[in-house]
Parts: structure tokens; sequence; C-alpha cells
């Protein structure tokens, strides 16, 4: 039976081709109703709510256009930054500000820091939302674990919060980590990441090799196209990681993030489906094979040489990725255009070119110098195209 949801009579449901109803992988999910071509639009989708990513919150930025900046001041009265008059005297902030005040009480001498700003902001959106809006929100599947009160503990540590809307958040929250979508944000980095609540996207599960693709607009609306051929009565799938991720990465933030241990095709196979994303250079020098993971699916797995057939323990890879993370760490790609060689370097002998942490440095690389103004990438790119890895 199809799910009833409220419908907007919008762009986003003018040519309907899908259904909801409950899948095979957990949950309700969107099916194509009729056939649906390659690069076509599905449908678009306004969030309910949009807020900054709590995790990446680092930098002073504004609660309305999210700017990140040091001339951002907080507002007298509610504390929360803004960068600008014209941010300040906002409609928006002004609903914001109104709610905090009438509602919260900052907590003597409490400053407010831009991780309680990152993690307060989309509680108070999806608070503020009118009664049709969250009759949807409460249609949205919610988390089955047990509430974590370290976000409400740090809501709690700067403000005072009535009972009934602590317990409102704790409801919020268990939506949000079902359900919450990164937003792509821009290339330059002068914007602090976003996450929203989309209540059409929320339906669709995941895949490690999805269907669709998301595009996203400058006032956050999701552009849902098809990557594919999607025939009639098939689930229409996104993939709630990095598409580029290797498989030990995107399984654990599944389950960090959204709960599940994912056992899709693409993560059941050591090769990745022949991109060798996982893969890692053999321990044995003098080799020139490549290691990858025996049962992909298992965390404490042995990884197997495709060469020399040398088996390696779990814990000796563990050690291996740890050194990786450490390298990747010190790279400033978001600050400059050449890298520095040695560490790259040092990563060729860990990893071959086909690993997941070049395929990233070379497409961050790309969006750096294509959005450089007074660059032409594609004149760049061909003299990249002559280079080794290590003069980039």
């Amino acid at each position: 039976m199809e799910a009833k949801i409220y419908e907007d009579k919008s762009e986003e449901t003018i040519t309907r081709n899908w259904i909801i109803k409950t899948s095979e992988l957990g949950g309700r999910g969107i099916f194509a109703s009729k056939p649906i071509k390659r690069g076509s639009l599905i449908f678009s989708n306004r969030p309910l709510a949009v807020g900054p990513r709590a995790d990446f919150a680092g930098k002073t930025f504004c609660s309305i256009c999210y700017d990140t900046s040091y001339s951002c001041y907080p507002c007298e009265k509610c504390a929360m930054f803004v960068c600008s008059e014209d941010c300040a005297n906002s409609q928006q902030h002004a609903n914001e500000c109104a709610f905090v005040v009438q509602n919260w009480k900052l907590k003597r001498n409490s400053e407010i820091n831009t991780k309680v700003q990152a993690e307060i902001l989309i509680y108070i959106r999806l608070l503020l939302l009118n009664e049709e809006q969250k009759q949807l929100l409460s249609l949205l599947q919610k988390s089955k674990n047990s509430f974590s009160a370290k976000n409400l503990d740090l809501l709690c540590s700067e403000y005072i919060i009535p009972e009934e809307h602590m317990k409102l958040i704790k409801i919020i929250t268990s939506i949000m980590i079902v359900n919450s979508f990164r937003i792509s944000w821009n290339a330059n980095g002068k914007k602090t990441p976003l996450r929203g609540i989309y209540p059409f996207s929320s339906f669709l599960n995941h895949n490690c090799v999805p269907n669709t693709r998301n595009v996203f607009k400058t006032d956050h609306t999701m552009l849902v196209y098809a990557s594919k051929d999607i025939e009639i009565g098939e689930e229409i799938l996104t993939c709630y990681t990095g598409i580029l991720w290797c498989t030990p990465a995107r399984r654990c933030q599944l389950y960090k993030t959204k709960q599940f241990w994912c056992s899709c095709e693409r993560c059941k196979d050591p090769t990745e489906l022949g991109t060798r994303l996982s893969a890692l250079n053999c321990l044995n020098r003098e080799c020139v094979g490549v290691l990858l993971p025996i049962t992909p699916t298992d965390p404490k797995t042995p990884w197997n040489c495709d060469n020399c057939n040398k088996i390696v323990s779990c814990q000796k890879i563990g050690a291996v990725l740890s050194v990786l993370g450490s390298l990747v760490g010190t790279l400033d790609v978001d600050n400059q255009f050449r890298l520095e060689t040695l560490i790259l370097e040092r990563l060729s002998r860990l990893v071959p070119y086909s690993n997941h942490i070049f395929v990233d440095l070379r497409l961050r690389l790309s969006f750096k110098i294509g959005f450089t103004e007074g660059l032409q990438l594609t004149g760049i790119l061909l003299k990249f195209s002559k280079l080794t890895p290590f003069q980039f």
C-alpha cells in the first residue's frame, strides 16, 4: 500500500513517477511507478529545516547565511552569531531570536560557542515548524537505538531548556539520526557544512552503488536525478556516504551515523567491483601486488596479496590505516595547490593510485582549481596530466 504523505502542489509532485511502500531493506522506500530514464529528474525536495553539521563546526559562522568569518558577532538578545545588519534584521533571525528569548534562558556568564550554535539551530527550526510540517516530520522513521544525551547535555550547558522541549528534542534527535542528509557546500570552504531534513528524500534507502545522484541548489533544495535507467517496481536508492570512500570507511560511517552495517554487493566484493578503492600495497617491498580484504564485511578479516598470496592480520592492517590517517591529516588540500612531496611519496609506498585517498586528493585539487578565480581548469589539468602524482 502506498504511504500517504503531505502533498505540496509545486514542482516536487507535478510529475509523479514513484510511490512509497514497504522495502525489503527496512522500513519504507521509494519505488519507480513508471520507467525512469537515466539523467532525468525524479523529484525535487525542499527541506523542512536546515542547520550546520555539528561535527564540522570549528570556525565562527553566521546563523543565517552560514558564512565563516571573524566579523561575526553574537546577538545581544539570543547570543546567536550574525555577520551583518542584513542577517541580524532578517525575518528568520527575528523568529529564532524571539523563540529563544521567550522559551529558553541563556545561563549567566555563558558565551555560546560554535559547537553549541551548530547543534542548537536545527532543533530551534524544527520546533518552529507549523502543525502540518510537524505532522509530516512525525511520519519519518525514528532510530530504534537508545537516545544519547550527549547533544542534549551540550545544549543545557549554555541554556536553561524547559522539560517539554527537551522531550521533543529527544524525538527530533532520533529522527535526524536516520533521516538527515549532508548538504553539498561551496568548494571554496567559506561556509560551514550543512545538513537538512527532507520529507521525500528521507524515504530513500541506501546502496553503495545507488541509481540516483543528488544535486543541491543555492536555496538547499535537493534535486534527485536518475544515474541509470530505473525499471517499474525497482527501488530508487541513494548513497548515505561518500560514494568514492573505501568499504571500511563507508561501513563504519554508516554504522556510526545510521546505525547499520551495509552488506550490499559492493561491500561484499574485495575489489569493490574492480575499483580497488580499499587496496593497500603489499607489505613485501619486492612484491608488486596489492592487499585486499578476504571477507570485507568482517572487520576482523585478514587481508591477502593478489600477487604473492601473503596473508596480513587485521591488526597489522589497522596499524597501516592509522599511519595513513596521520599522513593525510598533515596535507593542507584546502589552502594550497602544491602538496608536500615527501608525504605523497610516503603515501605511495603504502597505497596504490587506485586507493580512495589518491582519488580524493585528485578530485579535491581539481575542484580547488576550478573554483579559483583567474585559473583555467582545462589548461592546468592538461599540465597535471603530464606530471607524476608527486609533482602535484
